[in-house]
C-alpha cells in the first residue's frame, strides 16, 4: 500500500536485515524490502512487520 499524498511506500534501506535499519521513502518497485504487515494487537493498535527482515518497525529515540 503507498501514501495517498506521495505515492510512496516504505522501504529499507539496502534490504538490510538487522536491527538499527533505516527506513525510508521510495517508489514501488515491487522489491521485497517494501512489504510489510499489519499485526492487530486486539485493542486498537497494530504492530507493523517487514516481511523480508521479519523485524517491527519503531521509532527511534533521538
Amino acid at each position: 500500500m503507498s501514501n495517498v499524498g506521495s505515492g510512496r511506500v516504505l522501504g529499507i534501506q539496502d534490504m538490510y536485515t538487522a536491527d538499527g535499519a533505516t527506513v525510508l521513502p521510495w517508489s514501488d518497485n515491487g522489491t521485497a524490502d517494501h512489504r510489510w504487515t499489519l499485526l492487530d494487537q486486539g485493542d486498537g493498535t497494530y504492530k507493523i512487520r517487514h516481511v523480508h527482515s521479519g523485524k517491527l518497525l519503531a521509532i527511534a529515540d533521538d
